[in-house]
């Protein structure tokens, strides 16, 4: 199971830190942390998932990484026509 995570800072109310985490079915543990990145308050990430792969997006700044979820590799998903005039409010994979 994948599970996208915010994790708060020391204050009240902040966050920090997003991340992808692993989880085991069985035992409800955590098996890992596929990916972390800086947390943006202004909109929370949302995660669209097919086969190996992730994609992972913040809608706020345009972030869109893929993931593959058995190795944990990750690269900028730059195949976007992507511009400072656009922003990314959903994706299907």
């Amino acid at each position: 199971m994948y599970m996208l995570m915010t994790i708060r800072g020391w204050a009240m109310g902040e966050y920090v830190q997003d991340q992808l985490d692993a989880y085991s079915t069985a035992t409800g543990k955590l098996t890992r942390t596929l990916h972390t990145w800086g947390h943006i308050n202004t909109s929370p990430p949302a995660i669209t998932a097919g086969g190996d792969e992730a994609l992972i997006w913040q809608m706020e700044n345009n972030y869109i990484v893929k993931i593959s979820l058995s190795t944990a590799a990750n690269s900028p998903f730059t195949q976007l026509p992507l511009t400072n005039r656009t922003l990314v409010v959903g994706l299907a994979w």
